[in-house]
């Protein structure tokens, strides 16, 4: 087993390190949102192959809070460096809901050039990575949306590189929504945080709440897909349906599951004569024939 040592002592500018990423030159970036000091205001530094830390840049404020809380970080292809600005980590009321992703370019001496704002208004964003043509990030709290469980749910937006100024509501009619998650454990209600892609593309999130990783298969468009016949198609379903639908399919009886979830249908469909059969019989046959051939032989036997 290694041994945790010591990498390296940040100077006292920074009290909150966060996010890292690596730049073109092999120097570890380090993302600092300075949360335990208030007064103090968000950093980016560079620390170099000999571990020497300096001040990269101070990340753009925040014009109506006058500060910057930057939490994750990723670069593009071009090396320009996206940040989540995290305003309402602290819950101040002032600050809720002032969320940023940013967008910084650099000119040829590594001096900021032009901040753009991707997305505002966001409530928690957190991590983000960049594959192809798209940014992913996390966002740990939608306590707007209220489940049926009464727990938190939390989400993955996804970005085109080349947006900016969305204003983001932190409800379901979000169309950048990539995917959903519910954090099950009462006593730590925080949703996806951590967010990786592996060399095939696979995404991985973290749910700080439940202590688990989730993966993602995700193709070569950047999309969420499932495979039917050795096909693949795309998934468009929030996460909160497909884990239903993961569990029921556990229960050992997933008609059973399905047709009880007064969620779906307002009514316990189980207790309507005969229709629990008929829905299993049909079911068994497209398990046993395929779509195709149980469709055939309903229509068949008219």
């Amino acid at each position: 087993m290694q041994k945790t040592k010591l990498f390296t002592k940040l100077p006292e500018y920074i009290c909150t390190p966060d996010g890292m990423e690596i730049d073109r030159d092999g120097n570890l970036i380090l993302s600092c949102p300075n949360y335990a000091e208030l007064t103090s205001s968000g950093c980016v530094v560079k620390i170099d192959r000999d571990r020497q830390i300096t001040k990269w840049f101070d990340v753009p404020v925040h014009p109506e809070t006058g500060v910057a809380r930057n939490m994750g970080i990723a670069f593009d292809s071009d090396w320009n460096l996206y940040i989540c600005d995290n305003q309402g980590w602290s819950e101040a009321p002032e600050l809720m809901f002032k969320g940023r992703v940013l967008k910084i370019k650099f000119d040829e001496n590594g001096e900021v050039k032009e901040s753009i704002v991707v997305a505002s208004g966001m409530e928690h964003p957190n991590g983000i990575r960049i594959r192809g043509n798209y940014m992913y990030l996390t966002q740990s709290c939608l306590s707007k949306v209220k489940t049926e469980s009464g727990k938190l749910m939390s989400c993955v937006y996804r970005f085109r590189l080349d947006e900016k100024d969305i204003q983001i509501t932190n409800t379901l009619e979000d169309k950048h929504i990539f995917t959903t998650f519910i954090t099950e454990n009462p006593d730590c209600q925080y949703g996806a945080d951590g967010i990786v892609f592996d060399k095939e593309g696979n995404l991985y999130v973290g749910n700080f709440g439940d202590g688990e990783v989730i993966k993602i298969i995700v193709d070569e468009n950047g999309d969420f897909v499932g495979t039917r016949a050795g096909e693949k198609y795309l998934i468009q379903d929030l996460r909160e349906v497909t884990d239903f639908f993961e569990a029921a399919y556990q229960t050992g009886d997933v008609v059973q599951a399905v047709l009880s979830n007064k969620k779906f249908w307002d009514i316990d469909l189980t207790e309507t004569d005969g229709l629990y059969n008929m829905v299993k019989d049909y079911f068994e046959d497209i398990n046993h024939l395929g779509i195709i051939r149980a469709v055939k032989k309903v229509v068949n036997n008219g």
